[in-house]
């Protein structure tokens, strides 16, 4: 098959998109979130944590593929991942009487702000259950780390790395079967960032050719 032909016979698989927020609000805070404890992600079970909450997520989601541990790993360790040479990465763990509920990271690097006039951080590999205080705890504590940094917005959901990988939320299209380092959500991500106040900054159409 030749490249015409490939797109003449693309079908669309899925959108996904960009979701950005300047810095013009406060944290939000609720009682509930008594109950519930961040922990900054380092230990060893910490991390099990974080990496093993997509398998609970997704446990009955037939369209869900797995990313290989190794290769999330990747971007988290600074031996592999040069950008740690210019910029700051964290993770952080969101419990519930012991148990993780949630994930997120948060870092920045000089590319994130070329061409603009500000300072943009990201935020990415977010996870959580359908709680809109949990979603809004994990964003209140990332966002706080990103202007503790001196960031002045946040792209998300996006990869501390190239675009080919972990990048964007999916907002249409649940049916089909993901591909491999494409994001994947659940429908009820896109209302967890909306309702906080995140925008569509660019959507991306990406194609399954048949």
């Amino acid at each position: 098959m030749d490249l015409v032909s490939m797109v003449k016979d693309a079908k669309i698989s899925y959108k996904v998109a960009l979701i950005s927020k300047l810095f013009d609000f406060e944290p939000t805070l609720h009682s509930i979130y008594a109950i519930m404890r961040v922990e900054l992600v380092q230990k060893p079970g910490e991390i099990e944590d974080w990496m093993g909450l997509p398998y609970r997520i997704y446990k009955n989601d037939k369209n869900w593929i797995p990313h290989l541990k190794q290769d999330i790993e990747k971007v988290f360790d600074p031996k592999s991942n040069k950008l740690f040479n210019s910029g700051a990465l964290v993770r952080f763990a969101l419990y519930e009487n012991n148990e993780i509920i949630g994930r997120i990271a948060a870092f920045h690097f000089p590319k994130l702000s070329a061409k603009q006039n500000y300072k943009i951080g990201g935020l990415g590999f977010f996870e959580c259950v359908d709680n809109q205080d949990a979603a809004f705890k994990l964003f209140d504590t990332a966002i706080e780390w990103l202007k503790s940094e001196g960031m002045e917005a946040v792209d998300g959901p996006i990869n501390f790395g190239e675009r080919d990988a972990f990048w964007g939320l999916l907002t249409e299209n649940f049916t089909d079967m993901s591909s491999y380092r494409m994001n994947y959500n659940p429908p009820y991500y896109q209302a967890l960032f909306e309702s906080y106040g995140f925008r569509t900054y660019f959507e991306q159409w990406c194609l399954n050719v048949q």
